[in-house]
C-alpha cells in the first residue's frame, strides 16, 4: 500500500499531489496516484476533465484508504467486518479525517480486538461482540494513538 507516492495524512495532501501532477500534464502518474489511494476511476477521470474541482474529499479519501486495506486484508473475516463498519460511518467528516490519518490501520484495530477476545475467553473461546469491536475501532481512530 502506498508504494509509489507514499502515504498522505489528509485528503488535502492527496489533492495537492494530484493538482501538481495535473499541472505538469502527467495524467498517467495522476491515475496511478488515485489508484494507489483507492480513488474511484470515474472520480479520477472527472477530476482530469475538470468536472470536479478536487480528486478527493474527506469521505472519498477515507473510503479509498479502506478499499486498499480491504485488498491487503482479504480473507480475514474480522478485519473485513470492521472495514465494512468503518465504511458505513465515513459520512461523519471527523471519522473520515481520522481514518485517513497516516499510520492508522485496520490491522491495528484487529490486534486490539484479538487481545480483548483472548483476555475475555469463555470456555477457551475468545469473546468480543461486534458492538465492542466497533467501539474499539472508533476509539482507535479518534484516539491519540
Amino acid at each position: 500500500m502506498f508504494e509509489d507516492f507514499g502515504e498522505f495524512d489528509t485528503f488535502l495532501e492527496l489533492n495537492q499531489a494530484a493538482e501538481g501532477l495535473k499541472e505538469e500534464g502527467d495524467m498517467a502518474s495522476l491515475r496511478k496516484l488515485a489508484s494507489e489511494n483507492g480513488i474511484d476511476e470515474m472520480d479520477t477521470e472527472a477530476y482530469i476533465k475538470g468536472e470536479i474541482p478536487d480528486l478527493s474529499n474527506p469521505m472519498t479519501a477515507a473510503l479509498g484508504k479502506l478499499k486498499k486495506e480491504k485488498e491487503e486484508e482479504s480473507g480475514n473475516y474480522v478485519t473485513t467486518a470492521i472495514i465494512g463498519y468503518l465504511e458505513s460511518i465515513c459520512d461523519d467528516i471527523d471519522m473520515a479525517l481520522a481514518i485517513r490519518k497516516k499510520g492508522k490501520r485496520v490491522s491495528k484495530v484487529y490486534d486490539k480486538v484479538y487481545k480483548y477476545a483472548k483476555d475475555n475467553q469463555k470456555n477457551h473461546c475468545g469473546v468480543c461482540s461486534d458492538e465492542k469491536a466497533y467501539q474499539m475501532a472508533r476509539e482507535y481512530y479518534k484516539g491519540a494513538e
